[in-house]
């Protein structure tokens, strides 16, 4: 019964029942992410750059579907997306361009990924979108952006 109601298959009935609305409409659906987005609007005011983690790359495709279809979000939400489809050699880069890069708002990472290896200090703040059971590896995750030194 379950195999029939996999993720795929839910993104895809989400997508279908919301192709002809706007972005905006997407995150009313859901309170937590409207409050990510309503929290990112005033973290951007003030100057912050933020990481996002999300433990499934699924939650980051809807996140990413609401940004780039909403032309403030567009603009507002510069971002970079690394997860286990992101390359090894690649992830480096992306993390020195995130650092560095002024215009970059943010960056969505899973948490496994992004809890690992990453030197994402450039951000000053974390927002954790669905917490792991074993808050050590939300912990990880966080510390991208906290390093000792």
């Amino acid at each position: 019964m379950y195999e029939k109601f996999g993720m795929d298959q839910i993104l895809r009935d989400i997508y279908k029942m919301y192709a002809d609305k706007k972005a905006r409409d997407l995150v009313k659906v859901s309170s937590k992410i409207r409050f990510m987005f309503e929290l990112l609007m005033k973290l951007r005011k003030e100057g912050h750059k933020v990481l996002v983690f999300s433990m499934s790359k699924q939650m980051l495709d809807l996140i990413q579907l609401i940004i780039e279809n909403d032309a403030e979000y567009k603009k507002e939400f510069k971002h970079l997306r690394i997860d286990g489809d992101t390359e090894i050699a690649e992830r480096e880069g992306m993390c020195k361009k995130f650092n560095k890069g002024k215009d970059i708002f943010m960056c969505l990472l899973t948490t496994k990924v992004g809890g690992f290896g990453l030197n994402l200090t450039g951000a000053d703040r974390a927002i954790i979108l669905d917490p792991d059971w074993n808050p050590a590896n939300d912990n990880q995750a966080v510390d991208r952006c906290y390093r000792i030194g």
